[in-house]
Order: structure tokens, then C-alpha cells, then sequence
């Protein structure tokens, strides 16, 4: 059975440790200093279990690159939980490593190389379209199915003013699906005239990613006022499985000063398209922390998404607690809306009649620990989900 509460706890103390800004160097510090530090994680999430690992940090500093010469992350986490059958299952392992070279090859270029493994054996699908089924009263693995995905991702951004840049993006990955007998899944490939489903055998990925952003934020993880935006196109296929599709994200992100560092209204429209054949893992999913909080993640799945949020973010006094670096509280209150369309013709058996929005709202509770690190928690309710969904983690949702 489906919980009726949401957590999601992402290693907050290790992200306290990693995203808190150094202390300032001593005069006499060698400026090609190479730093070394390692963290613990350990998480909740109640869809994945208890998540326990390890993130290491190597930094080469320079004086002639800003913030680093190089800079390699490394993660290692398994979460694991207690299934319907009362057995111990490592529900999710993730693997990745992260180099990061600034002003590469030139000063106006950043690239980023990603190789990672992830193993999900509770990703959720619980049919297309905007009017899919809930599942209510089924086994927990009716609307689930497992997923590996292993790669290697390259990012490469052009600084081309202050605040305008472009960036490609390629991936190519190793991924596979298992259809748990039984699951929505399981019936939607079976059924003739059922939804397109692909990508189910293992297989090869290739998805070529370009577009420009525009930011004006004042400040990248804690803005008040300012824009952001992002435009871009991207297309993936395999070779050996039957499947190609293209997509396109548009996103527009605003930050108005209500009363100037004490009251800011943000606001984000999102729309995402995708086009062609795309394997099911490569759906647009509306649900969970980062687009429609308190409906269940991946509770609505298709090839059109349409989002918007606001949120009112009120920022109190400066204080200390824990050593020299400041700190600062804050509460939100917001408003989530948005809905899928499963393909682009009207479906009214996938995707209902009517405006279908879906909603959520409630209100949270943000904490600032120097000039990099916001702790995020909120509690959110949806007529469309499935009681309070509860999210702590770490950044503003955008």
C-alpha cells in the first residue's frame, strides 16, 4: 500500500558540511593547494528507505582560475528499506563521479564530465496521461518498475556576456527496465491498443542536449530579485532498441522584492514537450518535491507538461549559532499548479475533460548558513495526492 505521508532527506548534515563556505585562507596558503575532504551521508526517503554512503572531494586551487583549477566529486549511497513482505531490499544505489575544469579550454569555457550508475527498483508509473488511475488498494509494486541507467555525461557552457550563456550537452548511457509482473506497466506494453511503450529491453541511450540560459539573479542560491531563464532542444534515440524522440524546455523563473531582502515573491512557468518515440523513463513526470509537491513523484506521466509556481519567501534577522558563519531563518508559503497531456491529440480516456490542473499548496521553513547553503522543509497537501507530503532537503525548489 501507498504511504500516505511523503519524506524526502537528503544527507542534510553532509550538504551543511560540503556547501558551507571555507573559512577564509591564511595569508601564507599556497595558492595551489590541493584540497582534500570527505563526508558520511546518510538519508530518508520514504519511497527509497534509509540511504547510507560516502562523498569525497578532491579541489586543485589556482590563483589564475575562479573558484578552482579542478575540482572531482565522488558519491557513493545505498538506500536501503523493508518491502511489502516484510524483506530487506537495497531499493536505490547511485554511484557517480563529477570534474569540474573552469575557463576549460579557454576562459570563457566551463566543462563538466559525469560518469554514474543508478539502480532504482521503485521508480513509479502509474499510466499516462493526465487522468491516470491512483492504484488505491493495490500492492505497492502495481505502479512501479525498476530501472538502471549508467553513463557518461559531458557539459560544456559558453559564457558569452554577464548573463548570457550557451551549453551543450551529451549523454550516453547503458539502461535497462524490468516490468514487474502485473504492474500498470506490465499492462500498458501487453495491450494492443494500449499506450506507445518503449524502451523496456535493455539498451543504448544517446541524447544530445543545446540551449542558452539568461540569469540576472542576484544571488544563485538564495535570489531576491532578478530572472532566470532557460531555452533549450534536445534529441535521443537507441541503436539497438526501436525508439527516437525529441524535446524542447522552456522555462522562465522571476524574482520581485516585495520588501527588499525580507519579502520576495517568486514565480516559475515551465513547459516541457516531447516529440517522436521517447523510451518510458524519458516521460515528462509531473509529482514530488521539485514540480508539484504534495502529489506522489511521478504521480502523472505524458509528453506535454505545463507548470507553474509561486512562492512567498519572508527572510528574518541574521544570527549565529554555530561558529563564525551567519545564519539565517525563513518561511515560505506556495502555491504548485500544473497537468500533462499524454500525447498531443485530444485523449479524454488518458487525459479527462476540462482544465485538469492539478494543485498544490502549503508552506515551509528555509535556513541559510553562510552565502551557499539553504536547508529546505515543507509540508504540502493536493486534493490529487495521497495525504500531507513532508519534503526536507537541501536549495530552494527554484
Amino acid at each position: 500500500m501507498r504511504r500516505s505521508t511523503k519524506t524526502a532527506c537528503w544527507a542534510l548534515t553532509l550538504a551543511v558540511l560540503a556547501a558551507t563556505p571555507a573559512p577564509a585562507a591564511e595569508p601564507d596558503a599556497d595558492p595551489h593547494q590541493l584540497e582534500v575532504a570527505g563526508f558520511p551521508v546518510v538519508g530518508y526517503n520514504s519511497d527509497h528507505g534509509l540511504a547510507l554512503g560516502l562523498l569525497g572531494t578532491l579541489t586543485r586551487l589556482h590563483p589564475d582560475y575562479d573558484p578552482h583549477r579542478w575540482r572531482l566529486d565522488g558519491l557513493a549511497v545505498v538506500s536501503v528499506r523493508e518491502d511489502e513482505a516484510g524483506d530487506i531490499e537495497a531499493s536505490r544505489q547511485k554511484y557517480d563521479l563529477e570534474l569540474d575544469l573552469p575557463q576549460f579550454p579557454t576562459r570563457a569555457l566551463r566543462l563538466r564530465l559525469r560518469p554514474y550508475f543508478v539502480l532504482l527498483k521503485v521508480a513509479n508509473y502509474y499510466g499516462l496521461g493526465n487522468d491516470s488511475p491512483d492504484w488505491d488498494g493495490q500492492p505497492e509494486d502495481v505502479h512501479q518498475f525498476e530501472h538502471l541507467d549508467a553513463g557518461l555525461e559531458a557539459e560544456l557552457r559558453w559564457a558569452m556576456t554577464d548573463a548570457l550563456s550557451l551549453f551543450g550537452r551529451a549523454r550516453g548511457a547503458y539502461d535497462a527496465v524490468q516490468v514487474y509482473p502485473g504492474s500498470a506497466l506490465a499492462r500498458d506494453r501487453a495491450d494492443p491498443a494500449g499506450p506507445d511503450v518503449r524502451g523496456v529491453a535493455a539498451h543504448d541511450l544517446a541524447v544530445l542536449r543545446l540551449g542558452a540560459l539568461w540569469d540576472t539573479r542576484d544571488d544563485e542560491n538564495d535570489p531576491t530579485t532578478g530572472s532566470f531563464h532557460e531555452l533549450s532542444a534536445r534529441v535521443g534515440g537507441s541503436v539497438v532498441d526501436d525508439f527516437a524522440y525529441t524535446g524542447a524546455h522552456v522555462q522562465g523563473r522571476w524574482y520581485l522584492p516585495v520588501w527588499g531582502e525580507h519579502l520576495t515573491l517568486a514565480t516559475r512557468a515551465v513547459a516541457d514537450l516531447l516529440g517522436g518515440h521517447p523510451p518510458i523513463y524519458q516521460l515528462i513526470w509531473l509529482g514530488g518535491d521539485f514540480n508539484l509537491r504534495g502529489v506522489p513523484e511521478g504521480r502523472f506521466a505524458g509528453k506535454v507538461r505545463l507548470l507553474g509556481t509561486a512562492e512567498l519567501r519572508a527572510r528574518f534577522g541574521q544570527f549565529r549559532v554555530l561558529g563564525p558563519l551567519p545564519m539565517r531563518a525563513g518561511v515560505v508559503a506556495f502555491v504548485d499548479t500544473g497537468r500533462v497531456f499524454a500525447d498531443y491529440a485530444d485523449d479524454p480516456a488518458l487525459d479527462g475533460e476540462g482544465l485538469g490542473l492539478k494543485v498544490g499548496t502549503g508552506g515551509g521553513l528555509r535556513l541559510r548558513w553562510g552565502t551557499s547553503f539553504v536547508a529546505r522543509g515543507d509540508v504540502a497537501w493536493s486534493p490529487d495526492g495521497d495525504g500531507l507530503g513532508v519534503y526536507i532537503g537541501v536549495e530552494h525548489v527554484f
